[in-house]
């Protein structure tokens, strides 16, 4: 989980850009993330309130997996820890990266700008939820997630509204 900002140069920002957007066009069938595992892991920890929302991923595209900011470096980009590689939720490796800057406000703003035409796809709006729901689950055993225990349940709120 992101503690402080990196202050990463805009050249830094355009390269993971290209990055992710030839990883998301690679052909595969290998999986990152089922959808049952995402209905079922949003449904487990948000509850009542996601009863009557659709998690149905309509997108699909390859993608990293696992992209925190423990899997990424800078100054200069390189993308580490390929193991979770394969198809997820379009927008799933932006959303991975924002909901990890959540305790940085200035750098999850970033992050939704950067990405928005992923992130506020439908597909995109349930990888945030799917994320989120990650995070929330793990606070109880993390310190790291149990900082971002807060600003995730709240993020995860305004999703579930707006995915109504």
């Amino acid at each position: 989980m992101l503690a402080t900002d990196p202050d990463l140069p805009d050249s830094w920002w355009v390269g993971l850009h290209t990055a992710l957007a030839a990883l998301a066009g690679f052909a595969t069938l290998r999986v990152s993330g089922r959808q049952e595992l995402i209905t079922r892991r949003i449904s487990q920890v948000l509850g009542a309130a996601v009863q009557h929302v659709d998690t149905t991923v309509p997108e699909w595209a390859t993608s990293h997996g696992d992209l925190h900011w423990g899997n990424i470096t800078a100054p200069q980009l390189r993308i580490l820890d390929w193991a979770d590689w394969g198809l997820a939720p379009r927008g799933n490796d932006p959303a991975c990266l924002w909901a990890t800057s959540l305790g940085v406000p200035d750098v999850a703003a970033r992050v939704l700008t950067e990405f928005h035409h992923d992130l506020q796809s439908r597909s995109g709006r349930i990888a945030r939820l799917w994320v989120l729901s990650n995070i929330l689950r793990m606070a109880g055993r993390r310190a790291d997630a149990r900082a971002l225990a807060e600003p995730a349940a709240e993020a995860a709120d305004q999703l579930v509204t707006d995915l109504h």
